[in-house]
C-alpha cells in the first residue's frame, strides 16, 4: 500500500510536470499568434483591405507568418538572425494587434459554438505541445536542418556555403524563421516551436469548418467540406504528425497547399462574391504561393499553376476597376520583388539561381562545380525513387525501380493509394451523376481547380517521387473530388458509396487515434518530457589543402547544432575566401567544373 501511494504520488509529480511544460508551449505559440496577427493587421490595412468576419482573422496570422520570412531573408542579408530580428518583429506585431485587440478579447459575449470552438483549440493545442515534446523525429534535422539554423542564427548570409555542405545551398528561408525563435530559453530548443503552431492554427480552420458544416445552411459549401475533411491528411500521413518536433519545411509546405486549395475552391464556387473580399481571397492566395515557393522547389508546379487558375478565377474580373487594379499592380511587384530576394539569395548561398537545378549560374568565385550540383539534383532523385543504399546511376535513365516503388507505395496506403482511390471514386461517381442525373447547380469551372495537384503528381513522379513530397497532392485532389460528390449527390444509392468511403477513412483514423491516445496517457503519466537540447554528436577534426579546420561527425553523417564549421563531406580543397572570418564565404582552390564531390558524398550510397 506504501508503495502503491509513493508510486501515485510520483505519477502525479510528473503530471504536473509535464501539464507545466505544455502550458508553456502554449502560452509562447499565443504570443506568436498575436505577433503575426498583428503583422498581417498592418498590411492589410495599408493595402486598404478589411476583416469582416471572425474567420479571417487566421488568414491575418498567414499573411504576417508570410511577411516575416520575407523580411527575415531581407535582413539575413545584413544581419545574423538573432534576438534584434526577433525583438523588430515582436514591435511590428505588437504594434498592429492594437488595432484589432478589441475583437478578439470578448470571451463573455462568445456563443456557444464560439466557446466549443475554444475548447476544442486547447485540446488540439495540449496535444500538440505534447508531440512538440517528443524531440527530433526527422533524419534530415541532424543531416542539414539544424546546421543550417545555426549559419543563420550566427552570421549574416555566407557566400560559398554550398561548398562545405550542399543541403545548406537548398535556400530555404523556412529555416530563419527557424532561427528566429532560436533565442533566449528557446536556443537550441525552436524546434519545440516552429512547427506546432503552424499546424495548431490549421486545425482552427478546420473547426471553423465542421462547425459550418453541422451549424451553418443547408446547402453544403465545397470549400467547407474540403477543410473539414483535410482532417483526415493531417493525422494519417506520417510526414505531418513526426515533422511538428522538427525544424523541416515540409509541414510547412503541406498546410500551404492546403490553404491555397480552400481559398481556390471558394473563389470557383461563390458567384456572388463582393468585389472586396474577392480581393482579399487573391492577395491571400498569392501570399501563400510566392511562400511556397521560395520555401521548397517541390511545391514550384502547383504555385505556377494554380497563379494561372486565381488569375483566371478573380484576377480578369478586379482588372476592369481601377483601384483593384492597383492594389493587383502592388501584388505584382511584390511577388517580382521577393522571388528576386529569393533569388540573390541562391546565387550567394551557391552561385545558382536554385541549387539544386544545374541551370542558371553565375559567374562568382563561389559558385559550386556544375558537375557537383547535377550530382546532387541526380541523387534527389535517385533516392527518391529507391531511398536505400545505391548509387543513382542504378536509378536514373530506367524504369527498374517502378516494381519497388510501387510496393513501398501499398505498404502504406495512406500516402498515395488511399487518396488516389478517393480521386478515381470521385471523379467516375461525378461522371455518373452528370450523364444519368441534371446537376444544374454544379460550376463547370469546379473541374478546373483539380489541374494544379494533378500537374503537381506528374511532375513530383517525373523528378522526385518520394512520398513525402507528393502524397499532400495526392489528398487534395482526392478530397477535392470526395468534396464535388458530397455537395452534389442526391440520391440514397450515391449516398451510400460516400458513406462507405467516410467509413473506410473512419476505420483508419479512428485506429491511428486511439493508439496515439493509448501513447499519450502512458508518456504524461511515467515520464517526464523536458525541453532537452538538440543531440551532440562526437566530432572529428579534419584540415584542408589551406589549413581550414573543419569538425566531421565521427559515424554517420548527421552534425546536428555542432560547432561551425560542420560538414560530413569534408574537400582537400575547401578554404575561406577570407581567412580572417567566415562570414566572407567558401569556395574550392582550382576548381574542376567536373568535380562531383563539392558539398556532397560521391559514393555509393548518399
Amino acid at each position: 500500500m506504501v508503495l502503491g501511494i509513493i508510486k501515485g504520488r510520483l505519477v502525479i509529480r510528473i503530471l504536473i510536470f509535464n501539464m507545466v511544460t505544455f502550458c508553456f508551449i502554449l502560452s509562447v505559440w499565443l504570443y506568436l499568434f498575436l505577433v503575426f496577427v498583428g503583422i498581417g493587421n498592418i498590411i492589410y490595412r495599408f493595402l486598404g483591405l478589411k476583416i469582416r468576419v471572425a474567420e479571417q482573422f487566421l488568414a491575418l496570422f498567414w499573411v504576417g507568418w508570410a511577411f516575416t520570412i520575407v523580411f527575415l531573408q531581407l535582413w539575413h542579408l545584413f544581419l545574423p538572425v538573432d534576438w534584434r530580428s526577433s525583438a523588430v518583429i515582436s514591435l511590428i506585431g505588437i504594434s498592429g494587434f492594437r488595432f484589432i485587440r478589441k475583437d478578439l478579447f470578448h470571451w463573455k459575449f462568445l456563443t456557444k459554438p464560439e466557446k466549443v470552438f475554444c475548447v476544442a483549440m486547447l485540446i488540439a493545442g495540449l496535444w500538440l505541445a505534447y508531440r512538440s515534446s517528443l524531440g527530433y523525429w526527422n533524419y534530415d534535422s541532424g543531416l542539414y536542418h539544424l546546421n543550417a539554423v545555426k549559419w543563420a542564427a550566427s552570421f549574416p548570409i555566407v557566400p560559398g556555403l554550398g561548398n562545405l555542405h550542399g543541403r545548406l545551398a537548398f535556400n530555404s528561408p523556412y529555416f530563419l524563421y527557424v532561427a528566429m525563435l532560436d533565442v533566449g530559453f528557446w536556443a537550441h530548443k525552436s524546434a519545440y516551436l516552429a512547427n506546432g503552431i503552424l499546424l495548431l492554427v490549421f486545425l482552427g480552420q478546420i473547426f471553423i469548418s465542421w462547425g459550418k458544416i453541422f451549424l451553418g445552411a443547408d446547402k453544403l459549401r465545397i470549400q467547407d467540406v474540403f477543410c473539414g475533411l483535410l482532417i483526415f491528411p493531417i493525422f494519417l500521413l506520417e510526414n505531418v504528425i513526426n515533422n511538428v518536433s522538427s525544424p523541416s519545411p515540409d509541414l510547412s509546405i503541406i498546410i500551404l497547399t492546403m490553404l491555397v486549395m480552400i481559398n481556390i475552391l471558394t473563389l470557383a464556387e461563390s458567384v456572388e462574391m463582393k468585389r472586396q473580399e474577392r480581393l482579399c481571397r487573391m492577395f491571400f492566395i498569392i501570399n501563400m504561393l510566392v511562400l511556397g515557393m521560395i520555401i521548397k522547389l517541390t511545391f514550384f508546379v502547383f504555385g505556377v499553376a494554380s497563379l494561372i487558375l486565381v488569375y483566371f478565377l478573380a484576377g480578369q474580373k478586379l482588372m476592369a476597376v481601377a483601384r483593384c487594379r492597383r492594389v493587383m499592380m502592388s501584388m505584382f511587384i511584390v511577388f517580382c520583388a521577393v522571388i528576386g530576394l529569393w533569388v540573390c539569395r541562391g546565387v550567394i548561398l551557391s552561385g545558382y539561381i536554385a541549387y539544386a537545378v544545374p541551370w542558371g549560374s553565375f559567374p562568382v568565385e563561389w559558385r559550386l562545380p556544375q558537375a557537383s550540383v547535377m550530382n546532387m539534383a541526380h541523387w534527389i532523385t535517385g533516392w527518391a525513387r529507391k531511398p536505400q543504399i545505391h548509387h543513382w546511376r542504378e536509378m536514373l535513365g530506367n524504369w527498374h525501380w517502378v516494381g519497388g516503388w510501387m510496393i513501398s507505395a501499398m505498404t502504406n496506403p495512406n500516402n498515395i493509394v488511399f487518396p488516389l482511390f478517393l480521386a478515381i471514386t470521385g471523379f467516375l461517381v461525378m461522371i455518373y451523376l452528370k450523364c444519368f442525373q441534371r446537376l444544374a447547380s454544379f460550376r463547370r469551372i469546379l473541374w478546373f481547380c483539380i489541374i494544379p495537384p494533378v500537374l503537381a503528381l506528374i511532375f513530383w513522379f517525373i523528378t522526385a517521387p518520394d512520398f513525402r513530397f507528393g502524397a499532400i497532392f495526392a489528398w487534395i485532389l482526392g478530397i477535392s473530388l470526395m468534396s464535388f460528390v458530397i455537395c452534389y449527390v442526391n440520391k440514397p444509392r450515391e449516398l451510400l458509396i460516400v458513406l462507405v468511403l467516410s467509413c473506410l477513412m473512419w476505420q483508419n483514423f479512428i485506429g491511428i487515434s486511439l493508439s496515439d491516445l493509448r501513447n499519450i496517457g502512458t508518456l504524461i503519466c511515467l515520464e517526464k518530457l523536458p525541453l532537452i537540447d538538440a543531440p551532440q554528436v562526437r566530432l572529428n577534426t579534419y584540415t584542408t589543402r589551406s589549413g581550414l579546420v573543419m569538425y566531421v561527425p565521427a559515424e554517420g553523417d548527421q552534425c546536428w547544432d555542432a560547432l561551425l564549421p560542420c560538414s560530413p563531406y569534408p574537400h582537400p580543397a575547401l578554404r575561406l575566401r577570407n581567412v580572417k572570418s567566415m562570414r566572407d564565404g567558401f569556395m574550392v582552390d582550382q576548381k574542376k567544373e567536373s568535380d562531383e564531390s563539392v558539398g556532397i558524398n560521391n559514393k555509393t550510397f548518399w
